[in-house]
């Protein structure tokens, strides 16, 4: 099968391949079959090793916030900005704070 590319596509997947130290034709059909995967966002075991990993680090690093914290934040935010009113004074902050 040929494909044609758009010569802009076709020069970003020639650059990519060089930068990668790939064959723009290995590139090119690893880049279509992760498109085309049924669950293009499942994990191996090892990718999701290195992700959580990366997730320690840049919370350590104080980069990103846990997501506890993060709610935590956002309904004190609602709560300044009058959104959070009478009708969900009932709302627990311990639940959001962990």
């Amino acid at each position: 099968m040929a494909i044609i590319l758009t010569p802009e596509t076709e020069t970003r997947l020639r650059e990519r391949a060089e930068r990668e130290g790939q064959n723009a034709d290995a590139l090119a059909d690893a880049l279509l079959a992760d498109a085309l995967a049924e669950a293009p966002d499942t994990l191996t075991d090892e990718e999701a090793t290195e992700l959580r990993a990366d997730i320690r680090r840049d919370l350590r690093a104080g980069q990103v916030q846990p997501h506890v914290q993060t709610a935590a934040d956002v309904v004190a935010r609602w709560r300044e900005q009058g959104l959070i009113g009478a009708w969900a004074s009932d709302i627990d902050d311990a639940a959001y704070t962990g």
